[in-house]
């Protein structure tokens, strides 16, 4: 079966997201003990604060290894995402997940099916309520896959990993 124009425009995309998410990082500077014990009460009260903002909620429930009609061995991440804000919105605008096998990051991947392709990644959901995303990452050995879940808006937020993993796949 081929893929439709907009099949592989999301396909396309999602690698080049992957793509560039991982040439993006940059080392965080070496922290120097601070003297003011102030300054890291209020550092730590200001991370709780953005927490507590964030009106979106997502909860990793665990990952199973499936095999699609490709014969590809794919990585899935089940997340539950709740839109706590006042739009509707998606899991993919909000927050992104990296995965890393033998220390090198994998990239996102759609399972292919005949009757259906299962990803719910851009789903926009109305404000209040919950879905289950799935995220599928494609498998390069039978190594584990440590599973990072972080917010979109890292400038606002924090590079910080929000959960972390670490998933057999063998």
């Amino acid at each position: 079966m081929k893929l439709s124009r907009r099949e592989f425009t999301y396909i396309s995309g999602l690698s080049l997201c992957s793509f560039l998410l991982g040439g993006c990082k940059a080392s965080e500077p070496e922290e120097k003990p601070s003297e003011n014990k102030d300054e890291k009460v209020e550092e730590q009260s200001e991370k709780k604060t953005q927490e507590r903002d964030f009106p979106y909620k997502a909860t990793v429930n665990g990952a199973e290894v499936i095999t699609d009609e490709l014969d590809r061995r794919l990585l899935s991440v089940s997340i539950s995402f709740t839109n706590n804000s006042d739009e509707a919105s998606s899991f993919m605008s909000t927050y992104y997940l990296e995965a890393f096998q033998d220390s090198k990051e994998i990239s996102y991947s759609i399972p292919y099916f005949k009757d259906h392709t299962d990803s719910t990644m851009m789903d926009r959901v109305k404000p209040g309520r919950t879905i289950e995303v799935k995220v599928y990452f494609e498998l390069k050995s039978s190594s584990d896959v440590e599973v990072e879940l972080h917010y979109g808006n890292s400038d606002k937020y924090g590079n910080k990993a929000l959960f972390e993993a670490t998933y057999p796949v063998a």
